[in-house]
């Protein structure tokens, strides 16, 4: 793709009189200025903002990305060959830096299990293209956030919204990958098109895979270091118990559909040098000695991640050994917090929430709608798909404490005040 037509954007703007911003500076800006962003300080990550400091919020997790993203890019830059990073495509901190910032954005309220739920909901209901948080976020920042009265979205260059295409296609119904994440509704297929020309059919631009490695490495370890804090993930036992170490193996080979008798000695090695530089040996017991062990050694981890990944003449290149053992990481949080029940009941209540929010605003008046969604809801008539997106849109323009009230009030649970919108 050419240099200035990475810098395109799909509605005509007129020239800024800044001399001191890039185009791809002033996208990074309008990412980190939008309402979208501001609400994922009280979106979930993995368990609610309720819990404390202690956790992640989405908000937070982001800006890890976007840091881990940024200065991989720097790096990247100084040890490769221009010309072989203009070959694919190019590589600009600043819109790896923007895409990591952004590709959260239209998470939905209580995380991923709120994502499944609405894709069901939605498809059931009959819209084709149902719900996805990926295809979300590049609606946001395409059509739902605003900058400006003479278009709709961020405007952002071609090369930065490529950048957000982690999936760089449309929903399909063969039932294969595509049918289960994708990266674009069909309702923005135009500015889709726009986004991905000049590259290679389902493939991923060089910032897009940066930014998806980038996230895998923050939440990869800093949910390693949360519920160690929260005395979640046994660290000290993964570190002397041989089994719990297999206890866990076993789960996390599993979950992997890993069965090959070859792969599975490889992540059983990665694990085992894992379980063995483990510094801590003993639960959290909140002493500034344990907090400084913990941190050095997500610190560790970090540098160790970040260091393995290069870029040859097939784009971004990861040792194979870090690929496994951010697997292992992740798998870490599956097996002591995704599967552990007092999780399970609390996602239950959370999915009641979404659940009856869809339902009555299906079906409910253009004036039980927000402001800024009541113009579109009364626009919807007999239109059921429209009708259904409009809904999707709102509900993942809440936060989870709206969320929360909203059905508190709708449902009659509390019926707080007439002054409150």
């Amino acid at each position: 793709m050419a240099p200035d037509s990475r810098s395109q954007r799909f509605y005509s703007e007129k020239n800024s009189s800044e001399s001191h911003r890039t185009c791809f500076q002033r996208d990074r800006d309008r990412i980190l200025y939008s309402g979208y962003f501001r609400r994922l300080a009280v979106i979930t990550q993995v368990v609610s903002p309720e819990e404390g400091f202690w956790v992640h919020n989405r908000l937070t997790h982001v800006l890890k990305v976007a840091q881990i993203g940024r200065r991989i890019a720097e790096r990247l830059c100084v040890k490769t060959e221009p010309e072989l990073l203009q070959c694919l495509g190019g590589l600009d901190p600043d819109v790896v830096e923007t895409a990591c910032l952004a590709h959260d954005l239209g998470h939905p309220p209580f995380g991923h299990v709120a994502e499944e739920l609405l894709d069901k909901l939605a498809s059931a209901s009959g819209l084709a293209d149902g719900f996805e948080g990926n295809a979300q976020s590049f609606r946001v920042v395409t059509v739902l956030e605003r900058k400006s009265k003479l278009y709709s979205g961020l405007n952002l260059t071609r090369a930065s919204l490529n950048a957000i295409l982690k999936y760089p296609w449309h929903r399909s119904t063969d039932g294969g990958k595509k049918s289960r994440k994708w990266g674009a509704y069909h309702s923005e297929e135009a500015i889709f098109d726009f986004a991905r020309k000049g590259s290679a059919p389902n493939e991923k631009s060089l910032e897009a895979d940066l930014m998806d490695w980038s996230d895998d490495i923050a939440y990869s370890v800093h949910d390693l270091e949360d519920f160690y804090l929260l005395r979640k993930i046994p660290l000290h036992r993964l570190l002397r118990e041989e089994e719990e170490q297999n206890r866990f193996l076993s789960g996390a080979m599993r979950r992997l559909h890993i069965h090959d008798e070859g792969v599975l000695k490889l992540y059983r090695e990665t694990a085992r040098e894992f379980f063995g530089s483990i510094p801590v040996t003993d639960s959290f017991s909140g002493s500034p000695r344990d907090l400084a062990g913990i941190r050095s050694y997500s610190s560790f981890l970090f540098g160790k991640l970040i260091r393995a990944t290069r870029i040859d003449s097939c784009g971004l290149s990861i040792e194979e050994k870090e690929r496994r053992l951010v697997n292992i990481l992740k798998q870490l949080t599956w097996h002591y917090v995704i599967e552990d029940e007092s999780l399970a009941i609390q996602q239950e209540g959370q999915k009641e929430i979404i659940r009856t929010l869809y339902d009555i605003y299906r079906e409910a008046p253009s004036k039980l709608f927000p402001p800024e969604f009541r113009e579109r809801a009364e626009e919807t008539k007999g239109d059921k798909d429209q009708r259904i997106r409009v809904v999707l849109d709102m509900i993942c323009s809440l936060t989870e404490q709206q969320c929360s009230s909203l059905f508190r009030r709708l449902t009659g649970v509390a019926l707080g005040s007439f002054s409150q919108r």
